[in-house]
């Protein structure tokens, strides 16, 4: 049987709202969800949410189903290139991964971080030159007295340092570009 990622996410998306429908329980493909959930690590004590929330309806989990696809699940997850891209996303490295693979996990995911932070470094000195541009512009269409031409000067050169940083960083940005 062959899941495709977007039914595997389409299926946790339903599943994982606050309560199943009987329906929703009763059609649940356990392989697609668990697959879906291994592809996010999700920890193995996931099902007992769709247990408690399926029980209401006096429907059973197909755990075992469930348990094979999230193990096929992690196989993709549990790899450096799944890491580095949780770090690139800003999100932490889940502890669901055989203990053989965290190192080489751990490099990735630190790799994809530092591309996180520079990104988030960046688009923080966007917004900042942003601003002292609008700053400018209020200047410019204030008028022209001595201090406002000082201070139009002195944003420039704000804006020429921030300009520096920002392409420094571009720099250091591509080393983390990929894994």
């Amino acid at each position: 049987m062959k899941i495709t990622l977007v039914t595997a996410f389409a299926a946790t998306a339903i599943l994982a709202s606050c309560g199943l429908s009987e329906k929703k329980c009763t059609k649940g493909d356990w392989a697609a969800i668990g697959k879906a959930d291994g592809l996010r690590g999700a920890a193995s004590d996931q099902v007992v949410k769709y247990i408690k929330s399926c029980s209401k309806h006096d429907i059973s989990v197909d755990q075992s189903a469930w348990a094979m696809g999230r193990d096929e699940g992690l196989k993709t997850y549990c790899t450096p290139q799944s890491a580095y891209n949780q770090g690139r996303n800003g999100h932490r490295l889940k502890n669901v991964c055989p203990d053989a693979d965290l190192d080489a996990m751990s490099a990735a995911h630190e790799k994809g971080r530092k591309y996180h932070d520079i990104v988030s470094q960046i688009d923080d000195l966007k917004r900042e030159r942003h601003d002292l541009r609008h700053e400018i512009s209020q200047l410019i269409g204030a008028g022209g007295t001595p201090e406002s031409l000082a201070r139009i000067g002195q944003l420039r050169s704000q804006i020429l340092h921030i300009d520096l940083r920002i392409n420094h960083l571009q720099l250091q940005k591509r080393r983390f570009d990929q894994l």
